[in-house]
């Protein structure tokens, strides 16, 4: 029995429905971060995988719209510091738990002498300067006037220690959440994406100023690419994970490889024009052989590589059975290695031909092989050519 579907909003906050059948998966997770008592956790995976809809759907299901901060890094790093991000969405936060304005001016006064101290902040003057000179942020100028005119509209002069003043915020944020009985989630998601700089000083603000009794942070990301990142601007070799680990008490991996199966299968039943008639039926074998399920092993292939592929089968047709796995081969080159596959293409239009020797199709064969398709060298050859000429169009 196949079981009912959760949603969750995108970026716009249209509904969209689980079709992972994430459901057990959700429990887990929702049972391990209540049931456990650590402060920061992270959700670890490969980009594309799908953390970020798991996360909103976990969200949507099992939190109330006041017990959780989601902060997308990504859209705040053009921030100097990711303190004003923090302050930022937890006044907005005080907002809509309308917390009584005395406890938050006090929050945001606490907030403005360590704004001052650090000397990295937006003020007014300089909204519109950044404004023009930032590109690909939405509504950017009116998320930074928010900011300068809201929040640190004028920052108070402060001769105290830095360390007194963090207490003094910490006792401030304690007093506001001391009133309610649930835990604060705060979600930091695309950490990975940003600047190093920015990502760091996240993670570190987060251990020296946020860690309260009745806050649990997760961090959204994909471990290994912030270990990199860890390495390259603090130059360890070898050390990010070990460095990482000071910070995050408790590591998830976000692994739901069973339901990859229903997912396929979905896709193949219910879009009746997703695939050619040929294709359909070679990637149904596909799929009931393990051969699909198999690929992110295989070749690192995320859930939205699958999407980008399938998406992709849709513009081509007239082909044979043996044809749509050569097709589907060259569509995953395409985004496992794209060096390669433009290599080859370039040999294409260049000769008009392809001989069985070139080193650009040796990868290209152990795909078509992977996907037990027993196409002879010849048939790979003219398919490639066709392919790359867009005769399937």
């Amino acid at each position: 029995m196949i079981p009912s579907k959760l949603t969750f909003p995108d970026e716009y906050g249209n509904p969209h429905e689980d079709e992972l059948y994430l459901d057990n998966y959700l429990q887990s997770f929702n049972n391990l971060i209540n049931k456990t008592n650590y402060s920061v956790y992270s959700l670890t995976g490969a980009w594309g995988s799908g953390k970020t809809s798991f996360i909103k759907m976990w969200e949507k299901d099992n939190l109330k719209d006041f017990q959780y901060i989601h902060i997308d890094a990504f859209e705040m790093d053009y921030l100097t510091d990711p303190f004003i991000m923090f302050i930022k969405h937890f006044n907005d936060y005080l907002k809509i738990k309308k917390i009584e304005s005395d406890v938050a001016k006090d929050f945001i006064t606490k907030a403005k002498k360590i704004a001052k101290i650090g000397g990295k902040f937006i003020v007014k003057g300089t909204v519109g300067f950044i404004a023009e000179r930032t590109i690909g942020k939405e509504n950017i100028k009116e998320i930074l006037s928010e900011l300068s005119e809201n929040v640190f509209d004028e920052l108070i002069e402060t001769t105290e220690p830095v360390s007194e003043l963090y207490k003094q915020l910490r006792d401030s944020i304690n007093k506001i959440l001391e009133k309610s009985d649930e835990t604060l989630f705060i979600i930091i998601d695309e950490l990975d994406r940003c600047r190093p700089s920015f990502a760091l000083e996240v993670i570190e603000k987060i251990k020296h100023i946020f860690i309260l009794p009745k806050i649990k942070f997760i961090l959204i990301m994909n471990e290994k690419v912030l270990e990199s990142m860890i390495e390259k601007e603090y130059n360890l070799r070898g050390e990010g994970h070990r460095y990482l680990q000071k910070f995050i008490q408790k590591r998830i991996p976000y692994e739901p490889k069973a339901d990859l199966y229903q997912y396929l299968s979905k896709t193949l039943v219910d879009d009746k024009e997703f695939f050619h008639g040929a294709a359909r039926s070679q990637i149904q074998t596909c799929l009931d052989l393990g051969i699909l399920t198999n690929l992110p092993t295989q070749f690192g292939l995320s859930l939205r590589d699958f999407t980008i592929i399938f998406s992709n089968l849709k513009m081509y047709h007239n082909y044979s059975s043996t044809e749509s796995l050569i097709i589907f081969a060259l569509e995953i080159l395409k985004l496992i290695d794209n060096e390669n596959y433009n290599n080859l293409e370039n040999h294409i239009v260049l000769n008009d031909n392809l001989p069985v020797e070139n080193q650009n199709i040796k990868l290209l064969q152990t795909i078509i092989t992977f996907l037990k398709c027993s196409a002879k060298p010849e048939e790979i050859n003219n398919c490639v050519v066709k392919y790359f000429h867009h005769e399937y169009y």
